[in-house]
């Protein structure tokens, strides 16, 4: 089973980007907490979300479409 981290920052300017990352472990929630209430009380960003979760692939047998 694999791990993602999943982090959406909302930037000063009003764009939004977002980080997509596999893990191996899911990083403790005081620290991703820490690090980005940090960069927003100094002003480097209005607001931030993170996920951590563990996702199954079952890669899907589609037929080959020459693309």
């Amino acid at each position: 089973m694999k791990v993602i981290l999943v982090i959406i920052i909302w930037l000063n300017t009003g764009a939004i980007t977002s980080t997509v990352k596999e893990v191996d472990d899911c990083p403790e929630k005081s620290v991703v907490f820490a690090k980005y209430e940090k960069l927003k009380a100094d002003g480097a960003l209005l607001d931030w979300a993170a996920l951590c979760t563990p996702v199954t692939y079952n890669p899907i047998n589609r037929p080959k479409t020459g693309v």
